[in-house]
């Protein structure tokens, strides 16, 4: 069996980031990104992904992720708070680090814990999905 990994990019990012190192207990994000924004460089894979079976964006237009909790780690911060997609909130650590007021995080979530591609045989799409964040703060 041959492995795929699929990379894509949503756009049309909004909302607040309110981050200043020094100061933690008053760091914020509350941001959503446009669903149907999704872009894997193959438009017949898009269109869909923006239907019911995937991000069902006339339902969900926006996955969110608003944060509770701001920590120091070893290697920058870790933000964690909640990521909302298809109208499931599910708790979520994504470590970052900020250059130039450039913001870098990775985590992985399980598609399936918000029932996306629910329907789709597992062998075919895998559960895990690696997102990357990279926002250009002002």
């Amino acid at each position: 069996m041959k492995f795929k990994t699929v990379e894509g990019t949503f756009g049309g990012m909004k909302g607040s980031v309110n981050f200043t190192p020094r100061d933690l207990s008053s760091a914020s994000m509350d941001v959503c990104i446009d669903a149907s924004s999704v872009n894997t460089g193959n438009a017949k894979r898009d269109v869909h992904l923006r239907k019911e079976d995937f991000f069902h964006t006339t339902a969900h237009p926006e996955i969110c992720f608003k944060s509770t909790k701001f920590v120091k780690s070893d290697n920058g911060y870790t933000v964690i708070g909640n990521l909302k997609m298809l109208g499931t909130s599910k708790a979520v650590s994504i470590p970052f680090t900020v250059e130039n007021k450039v913001f870098k995080g990775t985590f992985t979530i399980q598609r399936l814990d918000y029932g996306l591609g629910k329907d789709t045989r597992t062998f075919l799409v895998g559960n895990e999905v690696e997102m990357a964040i990279i926002c250009e703060l002002q």
